[in-house]
């Protein structure tokens, strides 16, 4: 197996120089020397910025998933309704499949999560219609007492 030799070496800012804001970053040796400057603020936004396209995704990606449960149940439902299964068939397909049928509600990690959640209800429902809190809860996979909770919250933060 071969190995690759990292010389790199980090060096944290002064906290007592007047500009503590880069980070720099050192590779070489005694013959050739690369320093690269990295602007603490520009990475710290790069991150918030990736981390909350990655909440987006994830919460976008659940919501479709949950209308496909949703229309899911339906058919069932149609199916049962219309009397092209039985009622022992239609329990034996909610038993066999939860994951089909059922949604599950998680536990909100973080008010930034109700930021975002937020955000995207206000770009969905854009003109379209308003959602309740236990749409916005089964749209999401989240927990409506603490959607409400932390929407409060925020609320209490922003006054």
């Amino acid at each position: 197996m071969e190995s690759i030799d990292t010389n790199f070496q980090v060096l944290l800012p002064d906290p007592l120089s007047k500009d503590n804001s880069y980070l720099t970053v050192v590779s070489g040796n005694q013959d050739n020397t690369t320093i690269l400057d990295c602007n603490l603020d520009a990475r710290l936004k790069t991150f918030t910025y990736l981390k909350h396209s990655q909440q987006n995704e994830n919460f976008l990606i659940e919501a479709t998933r949950n209308f496909i449960k949703k229309q899911n149940f339906s058919e069932l439902n149609e199916l049962l309704d219309e009397g092209e299964i039985t009622e022992e068939e239609y329990e034996i397909q909610l038993k066999d499949n939860p994951e089909k049928y059922f949604i599950s509600l998680k536990n909100i990690n973080s008010p930034d999560e109700v930021i975002v959640i937020a955000n995207l209800v206000k770009r969905i429902g854009l003109n379209l219609r308003d959602f309740s809190t236990s749409e916005v809860s089964e749209m999401f996979s989240v927990k409506e007492n603490q959607l409400i909770s932390h929407v409060n919250n925020l609320r209490n933060v922003l006054k």
